[in-house]
This record gives C-alpha cells, sequence and structure tokens, in this order.
C-alpha cells in the first residue's frame, strides 16, 4: 500500500509451494481489478509484468498452491520515467541520454551488448508524441513502437541510421503513454550519447529566424 497513486508495471517474486498467482490493483472506485493470472514456472526469482497501472495498493493471490503457500521475497517493480534493456556497466546507465552532455565518448548510454537493445520514455497521461532526436553511437538500423490501448507496443516506422547529428525521426503522431527506440541492427555495443522525444505542439512552423521572431 502507498500514501500516493505509483505507477507500477510488474512483480518480482522468490515462491515456495505456488503453483499459480493472479495480480489485481486497487482502481479510482476503490475496487480491486486483475491485471494478470499466471502459472508459476521453476524461475527464480519469477518476474510478473503487465501493462502498467496507477494505484495506491497492489495485490497479489496465490491462487493455487501445494501444502502452505510461502514467498521468500517479492519486490514491486515501478514504471521509471525512462527505462532501457539493459546497461553496460554503471558508467553506462541509462539516465546518459538525458543529461545534457553530447559527444564525450565516457559519458554515455551503452547496452550489454547481447540481445535486445532498447530506450524507452513512458509518461503518466497520454503525450501526443511525433518524434525522436538521437545522438547514436554504434548503431545501423532501428524502428520506434508505441504503447498502444490495448497496452501492446506497435510500431510506426523503421528505418537506417544515416550518420546525420542528431538524427531526426519523424512519424504521423501518435497518442501515448511510452514511445521506444529498438536498435535493430548495429556494430558492437549498441550506444546513444543523448536523446529527446518530439511532442506535437498546438503550432508549428519549419524554422524561426531567432527567438524574437517565433
Amino acid at each position: 500500500n502507498y500514501d500516493t497513486p505509483q505507477v507500477i508495471q510488474g512483480l518480482r517474486i522468490y515462491p515456495q509451494s505456488i503453483n499459480g498467482v493472479n495480480v489485481k490493483y486497487l482502481n479510482q472506485d476503490s475496487a480491486l481489478v486483475s491485471v494478470t493470472d499466471m502459472v508459476v514456472g521453476g524461475s527464480w526469482p519469477m518476474l510478473i509484468s503487465f501493462c502498467p497501472v496507477k494505484t495506491k495498493a497492489i495485490r497479489l493471490n496465490m491462487a493455487a498452491y501445494s501444502g502452505t503457500p510461502s514467498i521468500y521475497e517479492m519486490e514491486v517493480l515501478f514504471q521509471e520515467p525512462i527505462e532501457a534493456s539493459s546497461e553496460y556497466s554503471a558508467g553506462y546507465a541509462t539516465d546518459k541520454v538525458i543529461d545534457g552532455i553530447i559527444g564525450d565518448f565516457a559519458n554515455r548510454w551503452s547496452a550489454s551488448g547481447s540481445g535486445d537493445a532498447w530506450i524507452q520514455f513512458n509518461y503518466d497521461t497520454p503525450q501526443m508524441i511525433e518524434g525522436l532526436w538521437v545522438y547514436p553511437q554504434s548503431i545501423g538500423t532501428v524502428d520506434v513502437e508505441y504503447l498502444n490501448n490495448e497496452c501492446e507496443l506497435e510500431a510506426v516506422t523503421s528505418l537506417a541510421v544515416d550518420g546525420s547529428w542528431p538524427m531526426l525521426i519523424s512519424f504521423c503522431p501518435v497518442e501515448t503513454k511510452s514511445i521506444r527506440l529498438n536498435m535493430t541492427a548495429y556494430g558492437g555495443t549498441p550506444s546513444i550519447y543523448e536523446m529527446g522525444v518530439l511532442f506535437q505542439e498546438p503550432i508549428e512552423a519549419s524554422s524561426e529566424y531567432s527567438a524574437g521572431y517565433a
């Protein structure tokens, strides 16, 4: 339970004698609503992921068990404003892509070098997003996905990294709470110096001569 609403997207548990679980959250009407059901496999810890919910309470029901249901340890996974598939090390953390430092080889995000490689921005409320700007390193091709109303990642564009710095990725505006940049081809370890989201504005122009001619 929490004093203020939290955005929660999963649980990590170390189960004992549990065969099936159900996760529920407390909605705005103070009713418990189910978000997922899952059979407990052999993984330890067990990761339970679901569409992010904003709530003051999250509950794990042990729906099936043998003997006495038991848990060694359990952790709530909160949604972060920015997250990544992995980090090469603490020195190449995800928040390096929003620290304002560009071009310093020792100051960038870098993935672990194996498996999926992505950066995702998350928001509490839906945003109108029409693009991304990226200062890439060691990336060949990318695709952009957004979280749709069914809580599924849906592709909006794919393109090759062309050497421009920054690289501007434009697409038809989407209303979403999460936008993800997937690095689908890369050499060595995929890495990004800096990155940002382009929100759709009520009025925009091709360019501005100066701040005085906005």
